[in-house]
């Protein structure tokens, strides 16, 4: 510690005052330094007047053991030492005559005692929680009282090393944002009888909401209370525009109305989801039957997820010839088909479109094989060679078929709602919310029950009549 006064002496760096985070640690250290002297002759005769003035007028404020430091430009400033004699060391340090002030962090709030440099002797501190590093806001509040206001064009900030922290740790105290500030106001019973004695209930109303914390609630929900004028700004018009409107009792049934639409919608669209779904399972199933069945030379139409020329949906069917037929993932198998824009697709059976079993095989496909080279992988699309072209441009052209439901589902819904229905398993069905499976022969419900009979119609024209928006 002698060595660090002996050095900020030497650089001119001189008063400083010198942070230590116990007021045992402050005593100490003026202990240690006290046979070191940072004032001339003509200091010390000054520092011996305005001493032995004081006590003579405050003999009981001396302290023990500090008197012969004091004559030597160095004191201790803490909360252990009585107000008189720290007053004689501010008044002392004010007038330049002290050169070096042991404090603990207190001093740093509030007091007037300016320093060219402030040395901070750890860069931690012990807590009720522990042993922990100073943060940025503390180092910030202690690193602030160097440099003297009009005096000093520059002030210092020295944080000695220890063992525990070095240049690292006081790089990033001295390159870290301050802390947020965060009140520590807290109203009381005693507080508010203590107000309400001397003022009246506005008036500690009012003192209450100058306070720190108030500004920073205030400042926390303004976004909240902006968003609120808004909103009642807005109400506001609304009513307005309902009074301009007339009878508002009309208008909440037409509200009422609009949400129960919205609601026969939403049920409309689930409805429609099912019949979709159905129709897909069916047209899978026949598929499924269909290609089992096939021969190759077989002309297909494809149109899929595993077709990459044909995955859109205002895309057009590739007219292909079935190839070969693989093992595939599950029981289904998948095929291997030959494209008229020759190219070698790799399907599934989900992805035929179409089986053209009303036109003639073509035979050539009995003796033809995909490239070696070319993985047989689900989803496979590789361009075939000039071999392959006069077989590709045999395939016939084909009539573009009606979208399938499986295909895009804005495409199923743009079609007729009315063929969806007819040509799914769904629209077979005796009750408006679930589907029957097995339909009833013709004229057994007319001859069995009239009224059902006449229930079963206005289901179905209902589900038909909701369909039909979606056309």
């Amino acid at each position: 510690m002698t060595d660090v006064l002996a050095r900020l002496d030497d650089r001119d760096m001189l008063p400083a005052i010198y942070f230590i985070f116990s007021r045992r640690g402050c005593d100490q250290a003026v202990a240690e330094v006290g046979n070191f002297s940072l004032v001339n002759e003509a200091e010390t005769a000054e520092l011996k007047r305005i001493i032995d003035d004081f006590l003579q007028r405050n003999p009981e404020a001396e302290r023990f053991g500090q008197k012969e430091a004091l004559l030597k430009g160095i004191a201790a400033h803490h909360a252990g030492i009585l107000p008189a004699w720290k007053g004689l060391v501010e008044e002392l340090f004010g007038r330049g005559l002290i050169k070096v002030v042991f404090a603990t962090e207190t001093l740093a709030a509030g007091i007037n005692m300016p320093a060219r440099t402030t040395v901070i002797s750890t860069l931690s501190k012990r807590t009720d929680k522990g042993h922990r590093l100073l943060n940025a806001s503390e180092f910030l509040q202690m690193a602030g009282r160097a440099g003297r206001r009009g005096m000093d064009k520059l002030g210092h900030v020295v944080a000695v090393q220890t063992r525990f922290e070095g240049a690292k740790e006081a790089s990033y105290l001295a390159t870290a944002k301050a802390d947020p500030l965060a009140s520590q106001f807290t109203p009381s019973y005693g507080m508010v009888l203590n107000l309400l004695q001397t003022h009246t209930l506005d008036e500690a109303q009012e003192l209450v909401e100058r306070s720190f914390g108030q500004y920073l609630s205030t400042l926390y929900l303004q976004p909240q209370q902006s968003e609120l004028d808004r909103l009642q700004t807005e109400l506001a018009v609304l009513e307005q525009s309902l009074a301009a409107g007339g009878n508002v009792s009309t208008l909440e049934k037409e509200l009422a109305h609009y949400e129960k639409l919205q609601g026969r919608l939403k049920e409309d669209k689930r409805l429609l989801k099912i019949l979709l779904q159905q129709a897909e399972e069916a047209r899978f199933k026949e598929m499924s039957v269909a290609v089992a069945f096939a021969v190759l030379g077989t002309v297909l139409s494809l149109k899929g997820k595993h077709v990459p020329t044909a995955k859109r949906s205002h895309t057009n069917p590739v007219p292909a010839v079935l190839v070969a037929k693989i093992a595939g993932s599950g029981q289904a198998p998948n095929l291997v088909c030959l494209g008229k824009d020759n190219r070698w697709y790799v399907v599934a059976i989900s992805d035929v479109a179409t089986l053209h079993a009303e036109l003639p095989r073509l035979s050539v496909a009995d003796t033809l094989n995909p490239p070696s080279e070319m993985p047989l992988r689900l989803g496979q699309c590789r361009l075939a060679n000039e071999e392959t072209a006069s077989i590709a441009a045999s395939i016939p052209e084909l009539p573009t078929p009606e979208p399938s439901p499986r295909g895009d589902r804005a495409t199923a819904e743009n079609r007729s709602p009315r063929s969806s229905a007819r040509s799914s398993p769904g629209f077979r069905m005796g009750q408006s919310r679930y589907f029957a499976q097995t339909p009833a022969p013709p004229g057994r419900i007319e001859k069995r029950n009239p009224q059902k009979r006449t229930r079963v119609r206005k289901a179905a024209s209902s589900l038909l009549g909701a369909i039909s928006q979606f056309n």
